[in-house]
């Protein structure tokens, strides 16, 4: 296989991220089909110059994106032309309140082959002109049945207090009780509430839909942790029906697509 393709150029810098490793071709034939390559083309959008970060907007397009729920990028060199080093330790990530940056990260409008991620590096020193390399992999989490990434609970309404008993979440390690949101403290409008223990973070998407498969998508979220355990509460503008389905998108090794990334000369 061909290794990262490296495009330079002064006014925007495009790479098309394929499946490089033996591993990963595996991976993606077994959750498609025996013909199919799953490409996704990445294009540095904007790059935001804040007081403590530089925010690179990352843009991503390709037909693995429809089924995909969740993205997360790691960042292995990013350097500016002077040699500065821009990859964050975790204590300056914490200081600048991205200590969620390295986990996955829910697809704010799913179903679409187009979305994108952020990457925060440090600061460039003044004397830069740009970004000298920035390389990295996307994971791409696409669940389904067959990687045990999908959970879904029929009529949840009617589970009010019973935790959900099911091989996958005991294999993730996960609890999950659906709760009546009046004993959570919340104020939520034609709610919906779960207490979740999840030690390892592997709960990655929570969706709603209509015994049909139409999505109902909240319009207002609460959280809160007591222990080790997080209360996460849903506002809907109407009541959701009887027969309103929970679908729990669990991180399994199988369910994660990763592809290598490489820009060079990015301008700043």
């Amino acid at each position: 296989m061909k290794s990262a393709i490296e495009i330079t150029t002064k006014v925007a810098v495009k790479v098309k991220l394929a499946c490089m490793s033996i591993a990963v071709t595996t991976l993606i034939f077994s959750i498609f089909s025996p013909t199919v390559f799953a490409q996704v083309e990445a294009t540095v959008g904007d790059l935001i110059d804040y007081s403590d970060s530089l925010k690179v907007e990352l843009k991503l397009i390709g037909d693995i994106l429809v089924d995909a729920k969740a993205m997360r990028a790691t960042v292995d060199r990013a350097v500016d032309d002077t040699g500065r080093s821009l990859i964050k330790s975790q204590l300056e990530s914490f200081s600048a309140n991205q200590v969620f940056e390295n986990q996955f990260e829910e697809i704010s409008s799913p179903g679409k082959n187009t979305t994108e991620i952020k990457l925060w590096l440090k600061n460039p020193t003044k004397r830069a002109r740009k970004i000298q390399e920035i390389s990295g992999t996307v994971e791409i989490f696409v669940p389904n049945q067959e990687t045990k990434s999908k959970l879904t609970v029929k009529n949840l309404l009617q589970k009010i207090d019973v935790p959900i008993h099911d091989s996958i979440l005991k294999f993730s390690g996960i609890e999950i009780v659906i709760k009546n949101p009046e004993v959570t403290g919340f104020s939520l409008r034609n709610g919906v509430a779960l207490e979740i223990k999840d030690p390892d973070s592997k709960l990655v998407g929570i969706e709603f839909k209509e015994e049909n498969g139409e999505v109902i998508s909240p319009y207002g979220q609460s959280w809160s942790t007591t222990g080790d355990k997080d209360i996460r509460g849903f506002s809907f503008l109407e009541k959701l029906p009887p027969n309103a389905q929970l679908n729990l998108y669990i991180l399994t090794p199988e369910s994660v697509v990763k592809v290598p990334f490489k820009f060079v000369d990015v301008q700043l």
